[in-house]
């Protein structure tokens, strides 16, 4: 099994591949009613223990999408990154510790040129998630993903994409490519 993570502090996408890339479990860990990093920590860790009990087969490598290396004026702040990468080693060191596997990492524009997905930067109407998942959806379409009901103004009742499926999407690519690098 094949194990991808897209980290960030509000939700971790989690994808567990078999070696011949069926997916297992597509998933995330939404942290985003959690207060503090560590408190986020422990959920993590909690739902790594519940990710190692679902796999009937051992996982044998971690893929993680690569921080940002570099400020990009108009992006995130450089404080923003400082946050993400600290958080993303925390949750590293405790995929580490609970598979004890070293993670892989792996640079999120390689991943998306193995898998076949193309972000055209011209369209400036959708956000860089919302073309991914557009291409990465009849990629894989038995996944199941996310939805959710607005619960108030003009579009109160609507049921739309849940943002969690963007982050469950990056960590599909994030095994898939994996797996084609890592055989």
């Amino acid at each position: 099994m094949r194990l991808g993570l897209d980290i960030s502090t509000s939700v971790i996408g989690v994808c567990l591949l078999d070696n011949s890339g069926a997916i297992s479990l597509l998933s995330n860990i939404d942290l985003r009613k959690i207060e503090g990093t560590w408190e986020k920590a422990d959920a993590v860790s909690a739902e790594m223990h519940n990710i190692a009990n679902f796999s009937a087969q051992p996982i044998t490598n971690i893929f993680i999408e690569q921080n940002l290396s570099k400020f990009r004026p108009g992006f995130s702040s450089a404080s923003t990154l400082i946050t993400l990468a600290r958080f993303n080693g925390i949750v590293s060191y405790i995929a580490y510790k609970k598979f004890n596997l070293e993670p892989v990492y792996i640079n999120v524009n390689e991943a998306r040129k193995i898998v076949g997905v193309k972000i055209d930067k011209k369209d400036k109407i959708k956000s860089t998630k919302e073309k991914i998942f557009e291409q990465v959806q009849p990629m894989i379409p038995l996944a199941k993903w996310q939805y959710k009901t607005i619960k108030a103004g003009a579009k109160k009742g609507n049921i739309r994409l849940d943002d969690t499926s963007y982050d469950m999407a990056d960590a599909w690519i994030v095994a898939r490519a994996g797996l084609q690098l890592y055989p």
